[in-house]
């Protein structure tokens, strides 16, 4: 699928330069004959150098994926000094829905304790083929209680507009722990902290949620299951659903290695049980969760002695062993985006 839009009427080589300047912190950039690929997690974006203008052309292999590489070119430019006097205009496929393709709402229909802090809640939603494609990450949308919910649309340029006021949702980005597309079903693992010092809503409405009750959701942007023959996972209780979708997507010929940070030995997690998946629990034993740096000592350790052919390393936990670990993997060890994923799940208010 593609749409393309076109900024006329500008300082198209200064335009240009700040887009690619934008993608190139965290994209792939190729260039040729005035031609430039970006290529994203979910799809691409060429724009082509004209006299004056910047001819864009965003393409992916569906509506959910294309929306999302038009919001990518639509937040640039965003920020762009000259994004405020020239708006982005997208035509062609999707260009004239209201909501965005990849939102919909969802309705709880059971809930039970998969560890003694982790609540999995069952929801039922209209379309979830497109959530099967290797995407991990959803976003979830929670309404203020009382309010007839107000739902986000979408813009000309492909950015959300979200609803404020008294109608402001909540979003928060969670685990697709499994999925149905068949029954319309998708699971979701909520933590249950219990600490006055992390901010987590999704906690309040795990605790309180009841069959019928309904939010939003955003569909993932897909390939975030890493596709390698070793693979290293670091996470704490945050982590678990991804670390363990993960382990259950990988092939007979690859191998994982789990280290999983929780409380205590109650606070287990259900991997699955193949000869190719290696669980090893680290217990903080009541010390703060988020403050043990365990993870990045396991990291250590686990890379010291394999300087020659490293494992994929993914790691999901709070910011800071997030900050370490990312040091550590670019810094360090000084491997490529392509070798390794450090996700921050949650950050630790300080008192």
């Amino acid at each position: 699928m593609k749409s393309k839009a076109v900024l006329s009427d500008i300082d198209a080589p200064l335009a240009l330069e700040g887009l690619l300047r934008g993608f190139r912190e965290y994209a792939h950039v190729s260039s040729k004959d005035g031609r430039h690929v970006v290529r994203l997690r979910y799809g691409k974006a060429e724009l082509a150098l004209l006299p004056a203008q910047i001819a864009i052309t965003a393409q992916a292999e569906d509506a959910i994926r294309l929306s999302y590489v038009k919001m990518a070119v639509a937040e640039h430019w965003s920020s762009h000094p000259l994004g405020s006097s020239h708006k982005l205009v997208w035509e062609g496929a999707d260009a004239d829905a209201s909501r965005p393709p990849f939102f919909q709402t969802i309705e709880v229909l059971s809930s039970r304790l998969v560890t003694r802090k982790m609540k999995r809640i069952r929801f039922r939603g209209e379309r979830f083929a497109d959530f099967a494609a290797g995407g991990l990450h959803v976003r979830l949308l929670f309404p203020p209680k009382g309010r007839h919910p107000r739902w986000p649309t979408i813009a000309a340029d492909g950015r959300i507009i979200w609803p404020d006021g008294e109608d402001a949702l909540v979003a928060r980005v969670y685990t697709l722990r499994s999925i149905d597309a068949q029954t319309g079903e998708v699971e979701v693992d909520f933590v249950l902290h219990d600490s006055g010092d992390i901010a987590a809503p999704g906690t309040a409405f795990a605790e309180q949620a009841r069959c019928g009750d309904v939010i939003g959701i955003f569909a993932p942007g897909g390939n975030e299951i890493p596709n390698a023959k070793s693979i290293l996972l670091l996470g704490d209780e945050t982590a678990l659903p991804a670390m363990a979708r993960i382990a259950e997507a990988l092939p007979a010929t690859s191998r994982a290695k789990v280290f999983a940070e929780v409380e205590s030995v109650e606070d287990h997690y259900q991997f699955p049980e193949t000869d190719n998946v290696e669980v090893h629990y680290l217990y903080r034993c009541e010390r703060p969760e988020g403050a043990t740096g365990a993870l990045a000592e396991v990291l250590n350790e686990a890379t010291s002695r394999r300087k020659d052919e490293l494992p994929f390393i993914w790691a999901g936990c709070e910011f800071s062993d997030y900050l370490t670990i990312r040091h550590l993997v670019r810094e360090e060890l000084n491997l490529q985006r392509n070798q390794y994923s450090a996700v921050a799940y949650w950050r630790r208010q300080k008192s």
